[in-house]
């Protein structure tokens, strides 16, 4: 457990802890890059399910995403 507060985590990712507290409400239309950099930071891993909410049945095969190059893409690409 990382053990960081609202406002540790918004100083690591650079937003406000207002912005954090909203997204942990499930603001919609969250930054796709602010989202994977607070992951990132949390250090989680994102995990996609393939598989059919109703057969279970996989509907492709599953594919690995690098989330740390997806990451630091984002992060270019704010910088710019």
């Amino acid at each position: 457990m990382l053990q960081v507060d609202q406002a540790g985590l918004a100083r690591m990712i650079g937003v406000s802890r207002l912005w954090v507290n909203q997204v942990e409400k499930g603001k919609p239309g969250a930054s796709m890059g602010l989202v994977l950099r607070a992951l990132d930071a949390l250090g989680a891993r994102l995990m996609a399910d393939t598989a059919d909410a109703t057969t279970g049945e996989r509907l492709s095969p599953v594919v690995t995403a690098d989330i740390n190059a997806i990451v630091a893409e984002a992060r270019n690409r704010d910088r710019s």
